[in-house]
């Protein structure tokens, strides 16, 4: 329940003003003196979550002086006291929940119908709010509105709200610029030129087709078009083209010509031919002429007058495609309805309910409300005239007008209107008797079914309405009487008696005689009742069908009605039992017309944000994306895709039941918090097309209904999400580069979302928008100076507002002003030091009484005890003041236990804040969370950014108590030091951290506590870490127990974590020359090469080391790793199970004590952070390797690319390039006929092109910023034979294709693969076939690996040029790859027809794809897979030999192993390269 504060500010006390108000000029009305001397406040006083919803009807406040108000009080009133100075009112409109008294009668204690105690439920933002706080005088008859609040900002007079929780329940995300950004990141711009809004069922496209511009058009068979030829010609006009007689663009209109099988026999399909030379239509009704002319239309783009060469085979999905406006609970001008019935023409919307009465309703008649103020200030009425011109007006359209007249219920407007008359002495059609009624109003709020001049009404208004539709000359087939919430709907949110909810009229006499004259009369269906006397009225006049909401009928079925056809908008939630329900109805024998709230009622908001207008009882928000989601015809579908109300998963189960017919949909705009057109225009468009989109086009993402399916939000993934990325993507596209133009043309004041953005820790801004082709403008200096986005910019660490405007600059989006860098900064200037001595001297002690965001010292306190051995790291968690020992009995090792009661330490070993380190939690029973955190922004709260290593089986002890009388709990721990790779920390310096997490009672919010807090609420701000210093030897003059002896060569303290790979003696065959070898970094192999290089795949090292291993004759050989702490401090993270002694590791360039065997050269890249590749070029003299880097609040450091000469068993730094803002994540060696040219793809979504010359001199030849919107995860140069090209892939979804011209110029070209992310690009080798005695050069071809499990090739058409995707379709679909490809590598041809790929994936699979029989004869064109190996851990890289049968697999074991292929196809292991120093340990 929320509770508002109404402040009246004024110089002097409100009473007196009162009076001297009183005494000024006669010219101001009693009203008027008063009110403009006054302003008003409304501010949320206090939102109480409720877990029970409550429907709720805006109402008038009404206040005399008999009520309870004062203004006696200048700065804030509750309205609780009298001040009887004059006799006025105060008239002002909210959001009401009204409390059961134990019977139907809603009264307060003085007999009257408004409260002023309790005013809103559950306030979400300033749009619950109403504009328009007046005052009115009996005295005089005079009415003024406080000035402060006549505008339609509500801001001016609502304190800004600052909480969206509904509920207790409620775990909705707010939309912030961050999560809006993230959100929109997948989106992009792709070519939507043949996209028509809505998808047609089949769309052909020729490679050879061009667009061309048109300015008019030449209609020929236009007759067949009747009364739609009008509404054509003006719909083309408006959007530049004129049509003429002669000399146009030929469009040939043909009624009645044959269709395809798959489409003929439906109304309005059609067929379409685009040419540049003239256009052709056929179709078998003038509907289907229509849709065709529509369809051309929407392949217009309006910026350039331009239309595509296409052709269309098309059919509607569902006959009913529908769009409701209510123009009764806020008034909408004839001008909006015609221009709304211009939009639903143009993407193919057939019906319009127009919704004209409904309470309440701002005819002058009726006291105000919703915010109209004292008088409405112009027409609030349809004439005669006006209805006949909208009926005319959407014939010419193909659009069917299906008035809409409420009753029983929510016929305040009816009820009052009959009751003056009945005044003035004409009861004939009076509507209501004495006694009580609902909805929230007092009695005029419903229709008594009971009366016979309740009946008469209804004749009436039929009559006249049927005669308007005669006149206008469009039949009245449909008639929509509404028939919902006919009952007590406050009583079914509570335990009240079920008899009450259906007894509005228990005590009216009239329905009392009723019930006494016809014992069948069943009070309690009241609304049946009264379906059936409307239904039979219908059935008099003519009218084919009657329409409902589906309450109106429930408990009845299609029998108990009169006209031929009866059909139900059903208004379920999917979420409360909308598939019940339309199974239900459907069994009824309804027709069933879509109408969901949580997706199509547009009077919601778009985003969950506090500046959001409209409802939220049940949606929180109803986006365009979320619109174009919906599947009407699988309700249960939706639950995979949506959310609840409170933000949850769902689970619907579908019925084992046949699957319903779903006769249409349609979109809802009701008006309560929409009081102008405008409004109006933001909250429909562009959702209204999304409907258009689902009601025409049944896409290829939606399942057929299938009985017994499960769909959970939570747990199943059976909706094809990739597809409906895909889907989206393309509909978006459209929408915001080509459909919001059309609509500004048709007049249409459409929304404009507001910009994604983020900040990162460098300060630069990325900004993004869920409609492409949209502007982005942002401001740093609070909207003084705006700018336009087009690319990152720094804005260091400056509050950014941002803005998007329309591609014509027209229209804004609000502002956002919550985009700014995140704030790593410290509580403290000076960080917490802890000296830790050894376990034999004592312990050092860290406190946690500080909360996180704060230095108030009143968090609970907890003390962290600190020392070491030489085996492990020893610490003691002590927590007092605990009141709740808050756990979760069911959890195991590794649950989310941070949700609960714990004590944390985060460690990092080495002096600067890291960018790994360890967490560790432990609840107060001794379950334990435990994982490395690999962090490199040193600011967790992007996720992205960061990953998680969990394991359950480090080799860690720990024993916990807990005293609860004394309200202490305690947890002793041990470290091994073998899990941070050292032997001992004397003398180094560490960071660490210690948390608490604390709840005051078990209802109550989690808090927060920290040793070294920070600005943000997360743990994971790394520069808060406090200072950590270990002490000196405990006693120089005795040898340690427990530190290794001196032949261990130690290195004192520092890890060797030596990796030992051995590979079989087997004989490579390799040439003289050029040189070959393979580069590895700590998890695998990245190359394997016998004559040229292939790619060489990027791994991951954290130990800032590489290793190459050389043919024979430049030492051939196992290559070994030893990360040396004095030159880096920083853990590696391998875990080992047990402590073991660290062995020797020779120097880098000693030879192998084996002279017959290669050496390996050993390289310390010196890299500051994770390796992610290593790659040596063609000849194998260079290598150039790739690191994370780290990140500051200043500066980016050391995210470099580091280059070393290679000669025998030595290596020379050459260079250090440092181009990037994010990890690099591969780099790629081109031929060196383009001379020495080093490609780098990163993070940050670039690529660099690289140049050395003249040796040891590198520049950056070409930047490609922001080629892509996410991170490149892959590149690679093309076959030297196709020129100097290069293709990257990213986590966008595309590839890009980037080619050198002749003039030194750089293209690029997209290639649209999976929107889940690419991760892996292939080039297949350059090759030559025979035909017809010519030789000829193969099509070039991409091998892709992505996100969604797939492998996917693309071929370059040699004759156009153009890429295409080539199916892929396995000769074994039982064999696929269960998660994400993580790499792809195309096999040298070796066998002349056939090709070969290998993938590997996080499944731990590695499958050999084959194309083409041996001979090169096979043409069926599927690929035979073959499983090589089913790996324990996942698989990152995959790399050919030059002879095409020997396979490297670097898995996730921290193993390389070869693969040889035998004659007859099969694949064996030959050689393991493997980490030995993990098995020693």
């Amino acid at each position: 329940m929320a509770f508002y504060r109404i402040a009246t500010m004024a110089g002097s006390v409100a009473c007196a003003l009162i009076a001297l108000a009183q005494a000024a000029a006669a010219v101001q009305s009693n009203a008027e003196k008063l009110a403009s001397n006054l302003s008003v406040t409304l501010q949320l006083g206090k939102n109480f979550g409720h877990d029970k919803v409550r429907d709720v009807i805006a109402i008038v406040f009404v206040f005399s002086s008999e009520r309870n108000l004062s203004l006696a009080d200048p700065q804030s009133i509750y309205l609780l006291k009298v001040c009887p100075m004059a006799d006025w009112g105060f008239c002002f409109t909210l959001n009401l929940i009204l409390d059961y008294n134990g019977s139907e009668d809603y009264l307060d204690s003085d007999g009257s119908w408004l409260t002023s105690g309790k005013f809103a439920k559950f306030a979400q933002s300033c749009f619950d709010s109403q504009p328009n706080v007046h005052f009115t005088y009996t005295s005089d008859k005079s009415s003024a509105v406080i000035p402060n609040t006549d505008t339609e900002n509500l801001r001016d007079f609502v304190v800004p709200y600052t909480s969206t929780v509904r509920t207790t329940n409620d775990v909705n995300k707010p939309a912030s610029t961050e999560n809006r950004y993230l959100a929109n990141k997948s989106l992009r711009v792709v070519s939507a030129s043949d996209r028509i809004v809505p998808k047609p069922f089949r769309t052909v496209v020729s490679p050879n087709a061009q667009s061309f511009r048109i300015s008019s058009v030449s209609l020929s068979g236009a007759d067949s078009l009747s009364q739609l030829q009008d509404g054509v010609s003006e719909l083309m006009s408006k959007l530049g083209i004129e049509t003429t007689d002669y000399g146009g663009h030929p469009i040939a209109l043909t009624l009645g010509g044959s269709l395809p099988g798959d489409i003929a026999g439906v109304d309005e399909a059609y067929i379409m031919d685009v040419k540049s030379i003239g256009t052709t239509i056929i179709a078998t009704d003038a509907a289907g002429l229509f849709n065709g002319l529509m369809s051309f239309l929407g392949l217009l783009d309006v910026n350039d007058m331009t239309i595509k060469e296409v052709t269309v085979q098309d059919k509607p999905r569902f006959p009913y495609r529908g769009h409701q406006i209510d123009a009764a609970r806020n008034f909408r001008s004839k001008e909006t309805v015609l221009k709304t019935l211009d939009v639903m023409a143009l993407y193919k919307l057939t019906l319009s309910e127009l919704r004209i009465s409904q309470d309440p309703n701002e005819e002058t008649c009726l006291l105000t409300q919703l915010g109209s103020g004292p008088d409405a200030g112009e027409k609030q009425f349809y004439s005669r005239q006006d209805y006949i011109d909208i009926l005319k007006y959407a014939d010419a359209r193909n659009v069917q007008i299906i008035p809409e007249f409420n009753m029983p219920a929510h016929a305040r407007a009816a009820v009052v209107a009959m009751e003056a008359r009945a005044k003035n002495g004409d009861a004939t059609y009076r509507l209501t008797d004495p006694e009580l009624t609902v909805q929230f109003y007092d009695r005029t709020s419903i229709i008594n079914p009971c009366l016979d001049s309740s009946v008469e009404f209804v004749k009436k208004l039929v009559r006249e309405v049927k005669q308007m539709h005669t006149e206008a000359g469009v039949s009245l087939d449909s008639y929509h009487f509404g028939g919902d919430e006919a009952k007590n709907i406050l009583l079914k949110y509570d335990n009240y008696p079920s008899e009450l909810k259906q007894r509005p009229f228990s005590k009216s006499p009239a329905c009392e005689a009723k019930a006494q004259a016809d014992p069948s009369f069943n009070i309690e269906k009241i609304a049946n009742y009264w379906a059936g006397v409307v239904g039979k009225i219908l059935a008099e006049e003519g009218i084919n069908e009657m329409v409902a909401w589906q309450d109106g009928l429930t408990g009845t079925t299609k029998g108990d009605y009169t006209t031929p056809s009866v059909a139900v908008n059903l208004w379920d939630t999917i979420f409360w039992g909308a598939t019940d329900t339309l199974v239900r109805e459907s069994e009824a024998g309804f027709d069933l017309i879509l109408s969901n709230p949580d997706f199509t009622y547009f009077d919601f908001p778009y985003e969950i944000n506090v500046e959001e207008r409209g409802y939220y009882w049940a949606s929180r928000a109803n986006s365009m994306y979320k619109v174009f989601t919906f599947a009407p015809e699988n309700l249960p579908q939706n639950a995979e895709t949506a959310l609840n109300i409170q933000g949850n998963p769902y689970s619907v189960t579908t019925p084992e039941k046949p699957a319903p017919v779903i006769r249409g949909m349609q979109g809802q705009t009701w008006s309560e918090t929409i009081r102008t057109d405008a409004q109006y225009d933001e909250m429909t468009f562009p959702r209204a097309v999304a409907i258009a989109e689902r009601a025409w086009h049944r896409a290829n993402w939606e399942l057929d209904w299938s009985s017994g399916v499960v769909f959970d939000g939570a747990s199943t993934d059976l909706v094809p999400k990739g597809d409906l990325a895909s889907d989206y993507n393309t509909f978006a596209s459209a929408m915001g580069c080509r459909e919001m133009a059309k609509l500004a043309k048709l007049g249409v004041l459409y929304r404009v979302p507001p910009p994604g953005a983020k900040v990162d820790g460098s300060g630069l801004l990325f900004a993004n928008t869920e409609m492409p082709c949209t502007k982005i403008m942002y401001s740093t200096n609070e909207g003084l100076n705006w700018m336009e986005y087009t690319e990152p910019v720094t804005v260091g660490s400056a509050n950014v507002w941002l803005q998007s405007q329309s591609g014509d600059g027209a229209l804004l989006s609000r502002v956002a002003k919550d985009t700014q860098a995140p704030d790593h900064g410290c509580i403290s200037d000076s960080l917490p030091e802890l000296s830790v001595p050894h376990c034999n001297r004592g312990v050092a002690t860290a406190t946690i009484d500080k909360r996180l965001g704060t230095l108030e010292p009143n968090f609970p306190r907890a003390t962290v005890d600190v020392c070491f051995t030489h085996e492990s790291l020893e610490l003691v968690f002590k927590a007092f003041q605990e009141k709740t020992y808050l756990i979760n009995e069911t959890f195991v090792n590794n649950d989310p236990i941070w949700k609960w009661t714990v004590m944390e330490a985060f460690i990092g070993p080495g002096d600067s804040d890291p960018t790994q380190y360890f967490e560790f939690e432990v609840a107060p029973n001794n379950v334990l969370w435990t994982g490395f955190i690999h962090n490199p922004y040193k600011d967790f709260t992007s996720k992205a950014t960061a990953w998680v290593d969990e394991h359950e089986t480090y080799p860690i002890t720990s024993f916990t108590s807990r005293d609860e009388a004394s309200q202490t709990w305690q947890s002793d721990v041990s470290l091994p030091l073998t899990m941070f790779n050292v032997d001992s920390p004397e003398g180094s310096s560490w960071r660490m951290n210690f948390f608490r997490t604390y709840y005051e009672s078990d209802t109550a919010e989690q808090e927060y506590g920290a040793w070294s807090p920070n600005k943000m609420i997360s743990f994971h701000q790394t520069p808060c870490f406090g200072r950590v210093k270990f002490e000196g030897e405990v006693d120089s003059q005795q040898p340690k127990a427990d530190s290794p002896s001196p032949d261990n060569n130690s290195n004192n303290g520092g890890s060797s974590n030596n990796w030992q790979p051995t590979v079989n003696e087997y004989d490579w065959d390799w040439k003289p020359t050029p040189s070959r070898g393979f580069a590895t970094s700590l998890l695998g192999v990245v190359a394997l090469q016998e004559d040229v290089p292939a790619a060489i795949r990027r791994t991951a090292s954290i130990r800032g080391t590489a290793a190459v291993c050389r043919p024979q004759q430049q030492a051939y050989g196992g290559a070994q790793y030893q990360h040396q702490q004095q030159q880096q401090q920083q853990a590696s993270y391998h875990q080992p199970q047990t402590q073991t002694t660290a062995q020797p590791a020779p120097a880098a360039t000693a030879p192998a004590a084996d002279e017959s065997k290669p050496a390996p050269i050993q390289i310390d890249t010196q890299h500051d952070d994770m390796v992610h590749d290593a790659q040596l070029d063609f000849y194998g003299t260079k290598l150039a390797t790739g690191s994370s880097g780290e990140v500051s609040l200043k500066s980016v450091t050391n995210r470099t690319i580091k280059v070393y000469d290679i000669s025998g068993n030595s290596y020379t730094p050459n260079a250090t390039l440092s181009v990037h803002s994010g990890p690099v994540y591969q780099l790629a060696w081109s031929h060196p006929k383009y001379g020495t040219l080093l490609a780098s793809a990163s993070f940050d979504g670039s690529v660099q092109i690289h140049r050395e010359s003249p040796p040891g001199q590198w520049k950056c030849i070409k930047s490609f910023v922001d080629l892509h919107e996410s991170s490149v995860n892959g590149v690679e140069f093309a076959p030297q034979e196709y020129g100097l090209v290069a293709a990257s892939g990213s986590s966008d979804g595309r590839v890009a294709i980037l080619s050198h011209g002749d003039d030194d110029s750089w293209t690029v070209e997209y290639l649209k693969d999976t929107p889940l992310g690419v991760n892996a690009v292939s080039w297949a080798p350059y090759g030559v076939a025979t035909r017809d005695g010519t030789e000829e050069a193969t099509p070039a071809r991409i091998a892709t690996g992505g996100s969604d499990n797939g492998v996917r090739i693309w071929r370059r058409d040699p004759a156009t040029g153009a890429w295409e995707q080539e199916p892929f379709e396995s000769s074994d679909p039982s064999i696929s790859h269960g998660d994400w490809v993580r790499d792809v590598a195309f096999a040298p041809r070796v066998i002349p027809g056939r090709s070969v790929v290998a993938s590997c994936s996080e499944d731990g699979t590695v499958i050999i794809w084959s194309q083409g029989g041996d001979n090169g004869d096979s043409d069926d064109g599927k690929w035979t897979p073959t499983v090589l190996n089913k790996f324990e851990g996942a698989v990152w890289r995959v790399s050919w030999s030059i002879t095409g049968n020997i396979l490297a697999v670097s898995s996730g074991d921290s193993n390389v192993t070869l693969w040889k292929e035998a004659l007859d196809g099969t694949w064996s292991e030959v050689s393991k390269v493997e980490d030995t120093a993990r098995d020693k340990q």
